[in-house]
C-alpha cells in the first residue's frame, strides 16, 4: 500500500516537493521514482529495508477548472526477505487510482486555493483487484505560509472500514527565501510534511497492522476483524530538499521519521514478531522525477 503519502495524490504531483511546474495546456503526464530505505504506509511500517517505488501519472484538464487523471504505483522490495517457507514476508504492490478534482474556491491574486478532490484506488497484489478497493475524499488549502490537508478513506473490499489523516505542508523556494539571483538557488526547494491519522479499529486490524495478542481463536482459525481500538495511528514528519537540473526533471533528497502512537498498534506489531523498527524509524532517500 502507498505512504504517500502524500501530495493531493497524482494531479498536485506536479507541485509535490518540488514546486509548481509551469502551465502546460490541457494535459500533463510524469513518471517519479523513489528509492527509499524503508516503505511507509499511513504512518505504518510495511517494510524496513530498501525499496523503490516507481509512479506514472496523467492528468486532463477539463474546462479550464476540473482535473481528471489518474497513476499506477508500485513498490519493488530490493531485498531477499523470506519466511521459512520460501514466500517473500513484504510482497511487491502495484496500485491504481483514478480521481477527479478542482478548485472550489480561490482568491483573486491565486494565492490561496481551497482544493477537492474524489478518488478510488485499487491495492493490488500479483494484480490481484480483489485485493484491497477504497474511495477516498481530500480537501487541500494551499496558502503562502503553510499548507492544510486532509483526506477521509472509506474502505470496502474485502473489509468495510474508514481512515482519515490530517497534516501540514509546505515548500518554499531557496533563492526567494534568500532573495538571492543566483541561478543554483532558484533551482533549489525546501519543504517538510507533517502528518497525523486516525482509523476504525478494524481498519487498523486488517489494513494496516494486524491483531493484537488474544484476537486470535485457534479452534476456529479467525481473529477479531475489530481488535484493535479506534482512534490515532501513528505520526510522519519529512523533509525535503529538491534540485532542478532541467525543465522537466527533477532530482531530491527525502529525511523523515515515522512513529507509531496508538499502544493497541505497538503491541500488534510485537505480537507479528516484528522488530522495534516498525513502531519507530528513520528513513529516507532519494527521488526523481520527470514531467512534461
Amino acid at each position: 500500500m502507498k505512504k504517500p503519502t502524500l501530495a493531493v495524490v497524482a494531479s498536485l504531483c506536479a507541485v509535490s516537493i518540488f514546486g509548481a511546474e509551469e502551465e502546460s495546456g490541457w494535459l500533463s503526464a510524469g513518471f517519479d521514482a523513489d528509492l527509499f530505505s524503508a516503505y511507509v504506509f499511513r504512518n505504518a511500517i510495511v517494510n524496513d529495508e530498501l525499496v523503490i517505488e516507481p509512479c506514472a501519472w496523467v492528468d486532463v484538464t477539463l474546462f479550464d477548472f476540473l482535473t481528471v487523471g489518474g497513476y499506477a504505483w508500485q513498490n519493488w522490495n530490493l531485498t531477499d526477505r523470506l519466511s521459512a517457507d520460501g514466500v517473500p514476508q513484504e510482497m511487491n504492490e502495484s496500485d491504481f487510482e483514478v480521481h477527479v478534482g478542482a478548485n472550489v474556491w480561490q482568491s483573486d491574486d491565486e494565492t490561496y486555493a481551497l482544493y477537492l478532490q474524489l478518488m478510488h484506488e485499487w491495492y493490488t497484489y500479483r494484480y490481484d483487484f480483489d485485493n484491497e478497493n477504497e474511495i477516498c475524499v481530500r480537501l487541500e488549502f494551499t496558502n503562502p505560509f503553510v499548507g492544510v490537508y486532509g483526506q477521509y478513506s472509506q474502505a470496502y473490499l474485502p473489509v468495510s472500514a474508514c481512515h482519515f489523516e490530517i497534516g501540514l505542508k509546505q515548500d518554499w523556494n531557496v533563492g526567494e527565501l534568500l532573495e538571492s539571483g543566483n541561478d543554483c538557488l532558484k533551482r533549489l526547494t525546501v519543504g517538510f510534511d507533517w502528518n497525523v491519522n486516525f482509523a476504525s479499529g478494524r481498519f487498523f486490524t486488517n489494513y494496516i497492522y494486524g491483531p493484537v495478542p488474544g484476537a486470535y481463536d485457534a479452534e476456529s482459525g479467525e481473529y477479531d476483524e475489530e481488535c484493535m481500538a479506534d482512534g490515532i495511528g501513528g505520526t510522519t514528519i519529512k523533509g525535503n530538499l529538491a534540485y532542478e537540473v532541467c525543465k522537466h526533471f527533477r532530482v531530491g533528497l527525502v529525511l523523515a521519521f515515522t512513529s507509531t502512537l496508538s499502544g493497541d498498534a505497538r503491541d500488534a506489531i510485537e505480537y507479528s514478531g516484528r522488530g522495534g523498527s516498525y513502531k519507530d524509524c528513520v528513513w529516507g532517500g532519494l527521488q526523481a522525477k520527470l514531467d512534461f
